[in-house]
């Protein structure tokens, strides 16, 4: 533990989370590399020059942990590129819905198979659009509405109710536009009401408007929460019946050689197929057209021969070769292949008797 410690503070990369675990059990949590120091926390507006760097931090000032075996029940790490400590310079806030999900699963249950791993990271729940559908329903009279019924037992799973997951996608879309309106309307001219509005924050405020108590979270925008979620359930009233496409079209793979469409006649070699996809930014399983997991891994300690694996399209960067696209099929059905055809093959296991 020490020695990997000693090798982790050495690096002087931009930070990355690593978590590892040794012989006896222990679980090593920590952030490697370096890190920005600035002169400001920049909780006020400031000139650039005023809130440049100072410096990079050095590697231990960085959060690390040491969760020490126990013979109680079994310890578990959550991660998954979330933000996990807060520095001088307020980053605030970042989305953990993903190491969310995964910390429940993990805590589910203790006696995990290698092909329950394999589903935990095809897993599609999405935490933020079963909380909007029931925030819609909490604050809605509509005894007699059929559509706001069954998006209210919604669990959020994508594969089980793609209908239920595109009726979330599109009214958050709606909350959004309803919301910024009111800011077009009061602060930009006419001219400028086709603004576009892109943001990685965007989800951010939705949530803590959502999270308000009573209508704090709209009086700002001249609205009510009832309001608000009438308009919401309204609007996905009214385009039920022709709701397309429904999320995994909207999905779809698309993430093609820079040859597809741009070289005549041989452009089209490069081709791969456009499946559906079921995940989305914020789910284990974090599939979007032009980017998501770039490799699944389900290593198993005690049989490593065992262990599987598979890429998104294939295992060449060779047109030409067999491999090009082997492994896009078996990505999008979930089925991926042993790291060693056989036993033992590839690998030396010191002291294990066969």
């Amino acid at each position: 533990r020490a020695e990997l410690a000693r090798a982790l503070a050495g690096l002087r990369s931009p930070p990355q989370t690593c978590v590892a675990i040794d012989r006896d059990g222990s679980i090593l949590y920590r952030t490697t590399g370096t890190g920005v120091g600035r002169r400001l926390d920049a909780m006020t507006p400031v000139g650039a020059l005023a809130g440049e760097w100072g410096g990079l931090e050095p590697p231990e000032t960085r959060p690390r942990r040491i969760y020490p075996a126990t013979d109680g029940p079994t310890q578990f790490v959550a991660t998954a590129n979330e933000r996990i400590w807060v520095d001088g310079f307020h980053h605030t806030w970042s989305a953990d819905d993903r190491k969310d999900r995964i910390r429940r699963l993990l805590a589910s249950r203790e006696d995990f198979a290698r092909e329950d791993m394999e589903r935990i990271q095809r897993d599609t729940a999405s935490r933020f659009r079963v909380m909007l559908l029931k925030w819609v329903a909490d604050r809605t009279r509509n005894p007699n509405s059929n559509l706001l019924s069954s998006l209210a037992r919604w669990e959020g799973d994508s594969h089980s109710n793609t209908r239920a997951f595109t009726h979330a996608t599109m009214m958050e879309n709606d909350l959004e536009e309803l919301l910024l309106l009111r800011v077009r309307d009061q602060f930009l001219a006419k001219d400028d009401h086709d603004a576009k509005y892109e943001s990685y924050m965007r989800r951010a405020w939705l949530v803590a408007v959502l999270e308000a108590p009573d209508d704090a979270g709209f009086l700002p925008f001249g609205l009510t929460a009832s309001e608000v979620a009438q308009h919401l359930l309204q609007r996905a009233e009214a385009r039920d019946k022709t709701l397309s496409p429904l999320h995994p079209e909207e999905n779809r793979w698309r993430a093609q050689h820079p040859f597809v469409g741009r070289i005549p006649i041989l452009g089209w070699l490069f081709e791969v197929e456009e499946p559906p996809q079921y995940g989305c930014a914020d789910c284990i399983a974090a599939e979007r057209p032009l980017f998501g997991p770039s490799m699944r891994i389900v290593w198993d300690m005690r049989k490593p021969w065992a262990s599987t694996w598979v890429f998104p399209v294939g295992q060449s960067g060779h047109v030409a070769s067999a491999h090009f696209k082997d492994f896009q099929r078996r990505w999008v059905d979930g089925s991926p292949v042993a790291v060693f055809p056989r036993e033992g093959e590839g690998f030396a296991f010191p002291g294990r008797v066969r």
